[in-house]
């Protein structure tokens, strides 16, 4: 996710904060510095076509515990 600027240049998100989350869903809010540039910026946003929720078997060995 990025926000592309009215003269091209690329802004890269400075932080994001999760402010919801559901079993079926997630909210999260996305800060940018743009100045007073804002109204003339285009926020590019690309996620996967979808996501799949799948169990990975797997052991974990020789971890020396306190």
């Amino acid at each position: 996710m990025y926000v592309v600027e009215k003269d091209g240049n690329k802004a890269q998100h400075l932080g994001f904060e999760v402010y919801r989350q559901t079993e079926s869903g997630v909210g999260v809010g996305y800060l940018f510095d743009l100045g007073d540039n804002a109204d003339d910026a285009t926020l590019v946003y690309r996620s996967p076509t979808s996501v799949v929720d799948n169990e990975v078997p797997f052991v974990i060995q020789d971890i020396p515990l306190p």
